[in-house]
């Protein structure tokens, strides 16, 4: 017996599909995938004793929490970066509207109006475009 690419992944995760597979695995011409492997380590799981299987069960949860634990965090982490990553972007884009204002000649109280930045923070990004030497346009 052949099985198909579909057939193989709903085989893999059907208990359906692991009857089938038990019941023709003597007609079966080659295992699916990595499915002889999973057959062989369920075959050495089963063969465990009752302390053996609760010390198995239990560094099996164990994993499980660890890998939920790290991927939580991680989706935590990258949303905090794109967070980070678009208000340091926003920031940026009032800059450059407020030098953008200032090479057009608009005061500061003007600016920021336009751009919710502060007196402070504009001065300081028109002593830092003068000492670079650039020069508002005309």
């Amino acid at each position: 017996i052949e099985i198909s690419t579909t057939s193989k992944f709903k085989l893999l995760n059907s208990p359906n599909g692991w009857l089938y597979l038990l019941k023709n695995l003597t007609e079966l011409n080659k295992l699916p995938g990595n499915f002889q492997e999973r057959v062989f380590e369920l075959a050495e799981i089963a063969k465990f004793s009752r302390d053996e299987r609760d010390v198995y069960e239990g560094s099996l949860k164990h994993y499980r929490d660890n890998k939920n634990t790290f991927d939580t965090t991680q989706e935590k982490a990258e949303e905090k970066g794109r967070e980070e990553g678009m208000e340091i972007g926003i920031e940026k884009g009032m800059e450059k509207t407020a030098l953008n204002s200032i090479k057009a000649g608009l005061d500061n109280d003007t600016i920021s109006k336009i751009t919710s930045l502060t007196t402070e923070q504009i001065e300081t990004l028109r002593k830092n475009n003068k000492s670079r030497g650039e020069r508002p346009k005309t």
